[in-house]
């Protein structure tokens, strides 16, 4: 289908990273498999015995956020740097018109992270192919998710798939040995170049201290720092 059409929604129909969510259903596919891994997700995080307080960094179409919340009640906070994405997720938003949701449009740098735990706490952060995106060296970007929430949904970047800067995937290896890591899934990378590998996500234990208490919502000085965009209010 021609990039000029559209969905009845609005939406232009595209090659989207992710699929677009909308109350319940996906209402446009997108083009790295979401389902099973959502699947392994939500398995891992279904004993929840209190609402969540989510951090969902490089947020894309907001697609586990969205379905999360739809089985686990809790405050969803996803950030997304890319402006054409973060309008796209901001119009997702309203589709869905869930008081829970909270968009920040900005595109993250590590200090950015280290004022963001200083502002919030989260019981989860996910945190899924996005550590090569950063300028700062990436071993110390992924040492710094693992500050932000008790746990990390984690999934590291494959220098083989031929991604965004994939030289420096190269030379500066991520080190995951040291943590409390369980293999959640792992699904093909989709990728021409790396037809056999496949992308695995982590579930990383970070925090277990008992006085680490999360609050739901979040403060109008994170929300104002972080660029907030959604709820307007």
């Amino acid at each position: 289908m021609g990039c000029s059409a559209r969905h009845a929604t609005g939406f232009i129909y595209e090659t989207y990273y992710q699929d677009v969510w909308v109350k319940g259903g996906a209402i446009i596919k997108g083009g790295r498999d979401c389902e099973l891994r959502f699947w392994a997700i939500y398995e891992a995080l279904k004993k929840a015995k209190k609402p969540l307080k989510v951090l969902d960094i490089g947020a894309n179409m907001g697609y586990f956020s969205l379905r999360l919340l739809e089985k686990l009640p809790g405050t969803y906070v996803m950030i997304e740097g890319n402006e054409s994405t973060a309008q796209a997720l901001l119009k997702i938003c309203k589709l869905n018109n869930k008081p829970s949701l909270v968009l920040f449009k900005r595109k993250l740098c590590l200090q950015d992270l280290k004022e963001l735990r200083a502002l919030e706490k989260f019981d989860v952060v996910i945190a899924l192919s996005i550590v090569h995106h950063f300028k700062e060296p990436y071993q110390e970007v992924f040492e710094t998710l693992m500050t932000l929430g008790r746990k990390l949904v984690f999934e590291p970047p494959i220098a083989e798939e031929s991604t965004l800067n994939q030289e420096r995937i190269i030379k500066e290896p991520l080190d995951l040995s040291m943590v409390n890591k369980k293999l959640l899934i792992k699904v093909p990378t989709g990728s021409r170049y790396a037809a056999n590998m496949r992308r695995p996500t982590y579930l990383i234990e970070c925090i277990s201290n008992a006085s680490y208490d999360t609050v739901q919502g979040v403060s109008p000085d994170t929300f104002r720092l972080m660029n907030g965009v959604y709820p307007s209010q």
